[in-house]
């Protein structure tokens, strides 16, 4: 399966899901690399068209990898234990942010370009009437970046926003939606979310 594509600075894509796969303008393979049962949600081409990528392996267990622009691995880290991770950037600080879910709650993380965590954050109560997870993390400054995710037993979205050192400046619920999946800043400064409404695309 696949789970993300991007295209890529010489006008090819990369597709991430059991594998990576990058093939070329006209859709021609390239490549195809695997990487020891781990399941690939999102990629980000960063610096020297070097790429970010971040899943679950096999055993729940949530990692973030940086390859060159071949796939070759340049680091690996992995994040916990019962935990996925499910958005990736690279921040204008020079810094990458995670987020996805663990334990039942959801999971932010700092880390450095050598791929040394320097924080991880979770939220929630990890009860089964508090189970959420981050979907989506987009940066609004050096200082305060936005997540967009779910509780998945009270059926709502929710949007929130963190400071550099992870902590909640708020989180606020997103009735309308069941899931909030996926975010992007606007032109005009605010924010878009897709996600699952009571059988509808909200």
């Amino acid at each position: 399966y696949s789970k993300c594509i991007i295209q890529t600075n010489d006008s090819g894509f990369i597709i991430s899901g059991e594998a990576l796969t990058k093939v070329d303008r006209s859709g021609n393979f390239i490549w195809k690399k695997s990487y020891q049962n781990r399941f690939h949600n999102k990629i980000v081409q960063i610096d020297s068209n070097n790429l970010l990528t971040c899943g679950y392996t096999s055993s729940f267990i949530a990692f973030i990898m940086k390859t060159d622009s071949a796939g070759n691995i340049i680091w690996q880290n992995y994040i916990g234990t019962d935990s996925d991770a499910l958005d990736v950037i690279m921040n204008s600080d020079g810094y990458i942010y995670l987020t996805g879910g663990m334990s039942l709650k959801t999971m932010i993380a700092k880390l450095n370009n050598n791929g040394e965590i320097i924080w991880i954050n979770t939220y929630g109560s990890g009860g089964a009437t508090d189970y959420q997870e981050g979907y989506a993390i987009v940066p609004e400054s050096n200082r305060e970046l936005f997540i967009s995710g779910y509780y998945r037993y009270s059926y709502n979205g929710y949007f929130a926003k963190i400071d550099s050192s992870g902590n909640f400046i708020f989180q606020r619920v997103i009735s309308q939606t069941t899931s909030a999946r996926d975010m992007v800043r606007t032109s005009n400064g605010n924010y878009a979310i897709a996600g699952v409404g009571w059988g509808i695309i909200s």
